[in-house]
């Protein structure tokens, strides 16, 4: 008996070889691809995703700002778009509407770890880091080992003078990604605080 097999269309094809591609840190590769999809489907959100995605990767957050605004007024279902709208928010700045793309992509996906580890990143920039800290210790519920959860959450509670706990969160993050430099160096300026001058050195 002859199998069934997926045959997606053409615009799905490049839409998915550039979301394979960005993932690959091919974004030249990724943006000829999504300007490929453009000239089949004008108006197709996971093109727009993933021009976003390459803008971010350039750091012209506003362009991506807009390829995201684009992506969620066709699909405002996609908790992804609204995930990355709320990360580009929050590298503009413009924290408490990155806080409202959280919290929209919450409503369609509240077991998006990512989604609760971004909004405590900006939570922590508003300074509300008791908030922060509630959003990090949800998404490390969600995912024990999501390495950058813990890791931020070191860093909040270090601004809460939480020493002995930001160390603990610290190791905790190493244990999971043991050549993640930023948080050595946070783990050291940390010790610092606590006069544990030769292991900060170390």
């Amino acid at each position: 008996m002859e199998s069934l097999r997926l045959v997606p269309d053409r615009t799905s094809t490049l839409t998915n070889l550039a979301a394979t591609q960005i993932k690959l840190k091919k974004y030249s590769e990724a943006k000829q691809c999504s300007e490929k999809s453009m000239e089949l489907e004008e108006d197709n959100p996971e093109t727009f995703m993933n021009l976003g995605l390459i803008a971010n990767e350039s750091n012209d957050y506003d362009l991506a700002l807009d390829y995201f605004n684009r992506a969620v007024l066709l699909n405002p279902d996609q908790n992804l778009a609204w995930l990355n709208k709320g990360a580009t928010l929050n590298e503009l700045k413009r924290y408490d509407e990155a806080l409202a793309s959280y919290d929209k992509a919450l409503c369609l996906d509240k077991n998006n770890h990512e989604v609760w580890s971004n909004r405590g990143i900006t939570l922590h920039e508003l300074k509300r880091y008791d908030e922060a800290l509630a959003s990090y210790d949800k998404a490390i519920e969600i995912n024990p080992d999501y390495a950058e959860a813990w890791s931020n959450r070191g860093i909040t509670l270090h601004e809460l003078k939480r020493y002995d706990e930001a160390l603990a969160s610290y190791d905790k993050a190493l244990c999971l990604d043991k050549n993640n430099h930023e948080v050595w160096s946070n783990r050291g300026i940390t010790l610092h605080e606590l006069k544990r001058y030769d292991e900060a050195l170390a």
